[in-house]
């Protein structure tokens, strides 16, 4: 091969691979990346000193990676893949509210659901990454119920609502002379590190990065109308209307591994639902109020995901209509133009749902109130 063919060859390549649309991987097959990214290194003698040879490589690389490990997730079966438990309660509620968008907003950050509940979140922010810290916390959990396997027989710590608002008003130093039997008087906790947190999200972060996390998730405090199984009604769930902002758990640090210019490269951490919140997510895991996550669901598309969690993880309908101003409100989609919205949907929300095979089929009508989407899904995601 020639200077002259190498360049050409190059040429072409970056042409097709600056063609796919973004996110690349999304839109990509692995083998034409991989064959791109063979290509590249055939050539590297004639343009390794060409920064833009390089830049292309970089890209093609990072492609390829991420869709290597898509590729290696689909190879195993659905029940191979490591899967973390999310609350149904926590999605039926908490609405995303990202920093990056409500960093000027005053607290607390408030929301309704079924258009007459207020909802409120003080003293942090919430975005999507908390929600794989819950569904993380949520299978650690259950593993250390079951000795280091998922529990088979489980019960809400409940017995009715009017046992929470009980706790409720003890934990907030309220509560009137109760009997021993009517305070909940087990704590649950759990222990974590970061080698774990890690494998059981599939995210790279680093130690303070992952403390960082684990801090600003315990910090966020939430009045909700919080929807929960108990004893007395486990076939139906009920919902508390909490009175007092709660976190989900209180968060313990210890530092294991210290490099010598103090960097911390491994944390232990020590996880106590010992909040009402915290209470209320431990009571509705073992009421298996539940649903599985995986690894491949963390590899979609961030909306991708806060959809499902919003409007499939919280229910077991087959189809599912959803209006356009739902979905707007539900997932904090900030575009005002309704061209762009539905583009949106269908391009990075329900097209790749369809494709990770977490729906069948979608829809796009009219209805009363505008344009709406109909929603149909395959049940690949179980409860325990």
């Amino acid at each position: 091969m020639k200077t002259e063919d190498a360049i050409q060859l190059f040429q072409k390549i970056s042409h097709k691979y600056y063609k796919i649309k973004s996110p690349k991987y999304r839109h990509a097959t692995y083998e034409d990346i991989k064959t791109m990214h063979e290509s590249l290194l055939e050539i590297k003698k004639y343009l390794h000193e060409n920064k833009t040879y390089h830049d292309l490589v970089n890209g093609v690389s990072q492609t390829l990676s991420k869709l290597k490990k898509d590729k290696a997730l689909r190879e195993l079966s659905r029940d191979a893949i490591w899967s973390n438990y999310s609350e149904r309660g926590m999605n039926k509620t908490i609405r995303v509210s990202p920093k990056r968008k409500y960093i000027n907003k005053k607290f607390p950050i408030k929301w309704f659901v079924k258009e007459k509940y207020e909802c409120a979140l003080t003293n942090g922010y919430w975005d999507e990454k908390n929600f794989i810290v819950m569904e993380t916390l949520g299978y650690a959990l259950l593993m250390s119920i079951g000795g280091d396997c998922l529990p088979k027989d489980l019960e809400p710590i409940f017995d009715n609502l009017k046992s929470i608002e009980t706790r409720e008003s003890q934990l907030n130093g309220n509560a009137p002379a109760v009997t021993a039997k009517t305070i909940n008087k087990t704590t649950f906790s759990i222990g974590i590190d970061d080698s774990f947190f890690r494998r059981a999200t599939g995210l790279k972060m680093s130690s303070t990065q992952i403390f960082n996390l684990l801090l600003e998730t315990s910090r966020a405090e939430f009045k909700l109308p919080f929807p929960v199984k108990v004893k007395d009604n486990q076939k139906k769930e009920s919902l508390h209307k909490m009175n007092y902002f709660s976190r989900f758990f209180e968060l313990g640090e210890e530092k294991v591994k210290i490099r010598k210019d103090g960097v911390v490269q491994l944390r232990k951490y020590r996880i106590n639902f010992s909040t009402l919140l915290g209470e209320l997510f431990v009571n509705n895991l073992k009421s298996m109020f539940n649903d599985r996550v995986d690894l491949q669901f963390y590899s979609l598309p961030v909306n991708a995901r806060l959809f499902y969690r919003q409007f499939l993880l919280t229910n077991d309908y087959d189809w599912l209509p959803l209006n356009l101003e739902t979905i707007v409100d539900r997932i904090n989609l900030r575009d005002k133009n309704r061209t762009n919205l539905i583009n949106t949907l269908t391009a990075n929300i329900l097209e790749p749902l369809k494709a990770d095979k977490l729906i069948s089929s979608y829809e796009i009508a009219q209805g009363l109130k505008g344009t709406k989407f109909i929603i149909r899904r395959n049940d690949t995601c179980r409860r325990m």
